[in-house]
């Protein structure tokens, strides 16, 4: 039985018996005990480790996804634009590759309803490729990957987003900064983020994308998996045309496109066998990189991922053998190098009674080992030493191990003498 379902257990039979349905603990005891709920801590340290480690795994594979799905992206796009502009029948050739355009009986009687699609034939292959289809696959899985990435919003709330959701702020020395409102999802909090110029550039792609010959983004609903209701007719960006009508992208197709492409790359990429990055991986891979890399702080990085623990964010923020070495690395040759301290002129006194410097094998180093702690006499005759000196503390000593005890007021505390047997215990 797993943890989740313990608790939902014992949840459901204490409410009944805060009901008065149930006696518990008198003639039906709560057959979950709180024994079985032992070693919850330990367990949720686990989950952190497993999930750090998932990140830590997948970080470095990032931009070898990033760049398959842009390579893919433009080369659909340059197969679209020359089978376009050619006439039914003829060859075009992109990156080496000869195709002829091709138009099937079934696209003829489609062409009276809709817009004629666009497909190829490779000459050397006979492949029949469905081009509108490649390319519009390419579009949204570029257009996934990239949000996510610059964003770390949740799969929800990239689904959620809208033409209304894009805003934009005048500061007063008239400079403009584009937002990104998300809409309440998990936290049911809305949360402004500010965009990037790489996130305003595949936001502005969408938009020109929906927006092609003067119209207006469509007006659709969304179905929402977990409140199971419709929405109202939003002008959703994340929307696309099936058939004769059009539907918003639900959450599990973008999961689908992300591990169809990380199938597609294990075949080149030995890193993506066995391995699939799903969208949750993107908002732990922003936390680590935006705030451990670019020294964000961590409540500000809180507030744009939408964390209302901050401890969640710092769970997030587990950072690979790689950052942390270069950080401590930079950190000690950092100190080493700024460090400026004057020479000392005291001589420290070593525990033996002799002097350190006797004993130094580089005169100049900055590092030299710290004098001995020396005795102080402390008088208990005013009250505030006294207090100092209570039983509370027993941090107060008086230079030697026997002088822990309190003594009578207006007696004092022998000092030793430098080399004695008393003195090196002291130390």
């Amino acid at each position: 039985m797993t943890p989740s379902i313990r608790r939902g257990r014992r949840g459901w039979w204490l409410a009944l018996g805060a009901a008065g349905f149930v006696a518990v603990g008198a003639i039906a005891p709560c057959p979950v005990s709180p024994a079985e709920f032992r070693g919850g801590g330990q367990r949720r340290r686990r989950i952190e480790e497993r999930s750090a480690d998932r990140t830590r795994v997948r970080q470095p594979l990032l931009p070898a996804l990033v760049a398959h799905v842009e390579d893919r992206h433009q080369h659909a796009k340059q197969l679209l634009d020359q089978a376009s502009a050619v006439a039914e029948g003829d060859t075009f050739t992109v990156v080496g590759r000869v195709y002829r355009r091709y138009l099937s009986p079934m696209d003829c009687k489609r062409t009276r309803h809709e817009t004629r699609p666009v497909r190829a034939v490779g000459v050397a292959t006979g492949e029949v490729i469905h081009i509108s289809t490649l390319e519009d696959n390419a579009f949204w899985e570029w257009a996934i990957v990239e949000t996510l990435r610059h964003s770390g919003v949740r799969i929800e709330e990239l689904a959620e987003l809208s033409h209304l959701s894009i805003r934009q702020y005048e500061r007063p020395n008239g400079e403009i900064i584009v937002l990104l409102v998300i809409a309440p999802s998990k936290t049911d909090r809305e949360r402004v983020i500010p965009m990037s110029t790489e996130l305003f550039h595949i936001i502005a792609q969408i938009v020109r994308r929906h927006t092609q010959g003067g119209q207006p983004i469509a007006m659709v609903s969304r179905f929402d998996a977990h409140d199971k209701v419709w929405s109202i007719p939003l002008p959703f960006l994340f929307q696309r045309q099936r058939g004769t009508s059009r539907h918003v992208i639900t959450p599990s197709t973008m999961a689908l496109m992300l591990r169809r492409r990380c199938a597609a790359l294990a075949e080149q990429h030995p890193g993506f066998r066995g391995l699939a990055f799903t969208p949750h991986d993107f908002r732990r891979i922003v936390s680590a990189t935006e705030l451990i890399n670019s020294g964000l702080p961590i409540h500000i990085g809180a507030a744009l991922l939408g964390h209302l623990n901050i401890q969640t964010t710092r769970a997030a923020t587990s950072p690979s053998s790689t950052t942390t070495w270069s950080a401590t690395t930079s950190s000690t040759f950092s100190i080493g190098a700024t460090t400026d301290r004057p020479p000392s002129t005291a001589t420290p006194v070593a525990p033996n009674g002799a002097s350190s410097r006797s004993t130094s094998t580089n005169a100049e180093s900055s590092w030299a080992p710290a004098p001995a702690p020396t005795a102080r006499r402390v008088s208990t005759n005013t009250p505030a030493s006294a207090a100092r000196c209570s039983t509370s503390t027993r941090r107060c000593w008086t230079g030697s191990p026997s002088s822990k005890k309190t003594s009578m007021p207006g007696a004092h505390a022998r000092r030793p003498k430098t080399g004695s047997a008393r003195s090196k215990a002291s130390t």
